[in-house]
């Protein structure tokens, strides 16, 4: 029974109740960590295959908790994951760690029983050295056990980082030279405001250069009339660069406003020179002057060093105004070329400042060559591409981006009723980020060339004869299930997530078996275990999915996520409500 703070605590015994809460959740969190190791002590062998046969798939000895640790049946994660509450692979980790411990930092661990040591800070320090080797795990053991309790997280981090290198310098840089190759960009999860992270790893030059971009793109926007915060321009830049075309519109654009603001505020403009046809510096040919251009945007990314990288987050959402310097920027290379002729890098050389009047003030000069090159006469009403100079921002972006030569086709699935789709607000689903208001798909698909598609109507069943099934089968699962239909699943569905069937499939058996009726998205593992495990799966009416694990323990997945219903008699057949849990706390074997 819980027993409800005190009304009459001061101050004092509020933060005593406080200390010994905390106390009491170290104590629960060892206990747990005690529990996952004697349950991996019950899972230390696989049985082996009926009539001995090895086949893809079947359960097989893995080590979780790297190199000292002992194996462990693969498919026992998804049983101790169920009853907790967590997916496989967290139940997977969890068991790892609490392995690694015990057998890879035994005076950390000790700390941890003597209630020295926060266990969760213990388990963090395991995670971050699972590559390393026993003897390497030992060191960096030795370095962090007396301290683990008494710095902060982000301090422990570093200094489990650099013990890593001291310990095992050889696999430090190795693991660099991983890092280098694995340099990407990523989609991270959208929110419920339809933003989305944007996730790169690539060289701190190119990042670096990246960063200059959307600086100028920001500056160019307020230029404009843009007046959103710095973070949120620089977020709408980042958007931008994703076609490149209509960046660089937007940014000859800018310049000749920032041109026309320098005339103006200079006074009246100085009488054009007439033409000489003598002059053969504005009559040079063509080629000349593109292969000047060209030398004069050359490649400058070799003069990054190879091995520099940094790893940055944009978020694309609407933030505080704030300076993200540090974390430097997401990665795009990109060779934008505008009639025939190379234009000027887009990572330019210089560094836009905040003033919006900086390119106009400081940088004239460069601008009026600039345009003069290009052909701009800044003195003319409207500009060379037909957009006038005072038109709004939302008009200005949308004739850019109408004009883009980028096509990139691409799919967007959107649940929406006819309700809010006839009044034009309320809220819609979107495949890959989830809820938004109806009123946010305008910036979802805003100055796109849009073809609608026919509308997938999931009460339609789809059937086939063969096993595999065809791409309008996947996409209807895909639609009607977000996520696997596996307990506690985390990852979202996607048009190359397993599919089960849940009746099994037989050869030569009744015709339309690979059907929308019969078909549910799962992952790997619990794929596996359903196969070679001893798991069992059955498709309900409403099109939730009840599993039932070897030892009986039956989950009920649903769109609304996973629900333990309890435990089932496998000898019997009879239901029975969870079993208490046990009031012995379980201690480790002497020697362990």
């Amino acid at each position: 029974m819980f027993d409800p703070i005190a009304d009459e605590f001061d101050v004092d015994q509020t933060l005593d109740r406080g200390a010994a809460a905390r106390a009491a959740e170290n104590a629960a969190q060892v206990e747990l960590i005690l529990v996952a190791l004697h349950y991996a002590d019950l899972n230390a062998v696989v049985q082996p295959p009926p009539g001995g046969e090895i086949v893809p798939g079947i359960e097989r000895l893995r080590v979780f908790g790297g190199e000292g640790c002992p194996p462990l049946a693969e498919f026992c994660a998804m049983e101790f994951g169920g009853r907790l509450g967590m997916s496989h692979g967290a139940a997977a980790a969890y068991l790892g760690e609490a392995l690694a411990l015990r057998h890879r930092f035994p005076k950390t661990f000790a700390q941890v029983l003597a209630g020295k040591a926060e266990p969760w800070r213990a388990r963090q320090v395991a995670r971050a050295c699972l590559s390393l080797s026993l003897v390497a795990a030992g060191i960096v053991d030795d370095r962090v056990s007396g301290i683990i309790n008494k710095v902060t997280p982000a301090r422990l981090g570093r200094i489990v980082a650099a013990a890593k290198m001291q310990a095992d310098p050889e696999k430090a840089k190795a693991d660099a030279e991983l890092f280098a190759r694995q340099r990407g960009v990523w989609l991270g999860r959208a929110n419920e405001h339809g933003t989305k992270s944007v996730i790169a790893r690539t060289a701190a030059g190119d990042a670096n250069r990246l960063d200059a971009a959307v600086e100028e793109l920001a500056e160019i926007l307020a230029l404009c009339g843009d007046t959103d915060s710095h973070q949120q321009r620089r977020a709408k830049a980042l958007g931008l660069l994703a076609d490149p075309a209509a960046a660089l519109e937007l940014r000859s654009h800018g310049r000749r406003k920032a041109a026309r603001s320098t005339s103006s505020a200079a006074g009246p403009a100085s009488p054009v020179r007439p033409v000489d046809p003598g002059d053969t510096k504005l009559n040079a040919p063509a080629e000349a002057i593109a292969e000047a251009s060209t030398d004069a945007n050359a490649n400058v990314s070799a003069s990054a060093s190879a091995s520099a990288s940094a790893c940055a987050t944009v978020d694309a959402s609407a933030r505080a105004d704030g300076d993200t310097s540090a974390d430097g920027g997401a990665c795009a290379d990109a060779n934008v070329s505008r009639g025939g002729r190379p234009d000027a890098d887009l990572s330019a050389s210089r560094h836009v400042g905040a003033d919006p009047q900086l390119a106009a003030r400081g940088q004239s000069k460069e601008l009026e060559d600039d345009l003069h090159e290009d052909g701009v006469d800044e003195d003319s009403e409207d500009s060379e591409d037909g957009v006038d100079e005072d038109v709004s921002l939302d008009r200005l972006l949308a004739d850019i981006k109408y004009r883009s030569a980028r096509r990139a086709p691409h799919t967007v699935y959107v649940h929406i009723t006819d309700t809010a789709l006839a009044a034009g607000e309320g809220v819609a689903r979107v495949e890959g980020i989830g809820p938004m208001l109806v009123s946010q798909l305008k910036e979802l698909i805003a100055h796109e060339h849009v073809v609608l598609k026919p509308v997938i109507d999931l009460r339609e069943q789809i059937s086939v004869d063969a096993y595999e099934a065809p791409q309008r089968i996947r996409e209807w699962i895909k639609l009607r299930y977000p996520t696997p239909m596996v307990p506690w699943a985390t990852t979202e569905t996607t048009l190359s997530t397993d599919l089960d069937h849940v009746r099994p499939f037989t050869k030569n058996g009744p015709p339309g078996q690979t059907s929308t009726t019969n078909l549910s998205p799962v992952t790997r593992l619990p794929h596996n275990a359903k196969t070679h495990g001893g798991w069992r799966n059955t498709l309900l009416p409403d099109g939730s999915i009840e599993w039932i694990s070897p030892r009986g323990a039956r989950y009920l997945v649903d769109h609304t996520g996973t629900q333990y219903l309890g435990q089932v008699d496998l000898a019997t057949g009879v239901f029975t409500a969870s079993r208490p849990p046990p009031s012995v706390t379980l201690r480790l074997a002497e020697g362990s």
